[in-house]
């Protein structure tokens, strides 16, 4: 049976994952010193994540495909482009 607890339990697991991935993006980019285009995107898909969370709610999960799929989509395919053009061009900081 379906509970709206669960899937608060659910939605918060997922916030505290994607969290984690950012910070660990983060701490990647530091470690390897990345240069101006891979923080772009690491800034842009932390914006996308914030706004995949705030697509659902505990008590209404009706968007949850858009959000978990269709957002994730777009992120994994930014990362991407933006790490790979990153490491190939290095572009600096503007700082």
């Amino acid at each position: 049976s379906h509970h709206a607890g669960d899937d608060f339990a659910r939605l918060r697991a997922a916030r505290l994952a994607h969290a984690g991935m950012v910070g660990a993006l983060g701490v990647f980019g530091f470690v390897t010193q990345r240069a101006a285009l891979f923080w772009l995107g690491w800034l842009v898909v932390a914006i996308l994540l914030h706004y995949e969370h705030r697509l659902v709610s505990p008590n209404d999960v009706r968007r949850v495909n858009q959000a978990f799929f269709v957002v994730n989509g777009w992120v994994s395919a930014l990362l991407l482009v933006t790490t790979v053009v990153d490491c190939a061009y290095r572009w600096p900081l503007p700082f």
